[in-house]
């Protein structure tokens, strides 16, 4: 409950760029509707993640 308390809701839309590969990741992000294209530095599409996905979890390890 403490850790759904801290979550906070951010809305993006068709096109917003989330995060760019190489910067430093501030977040997990959890996908509760639509999908997330994932694409490399060249353009080429890696992956879409849609309902229940999750990404950026990597960002809570690495937390000042």
């Amino acid at each position: 409950a403490a850790l759904a308390a801290q979550l906070e809701r951010v809305v993006f839309v068709a096109g917003d760029t989330i995060i760019q590969e190489g910067e430093e990741g501030e977040g997990m992000f959890f996908v509760s509707s639509g999908a997330v294209s994932v694409y490399n530095s060249a353009g080429e599409l890696l992956t879409t993640l849609g309902h229940k996905a999750f990404f950026g979890e990597m960002a809570l390890l690495h937390c000042p």
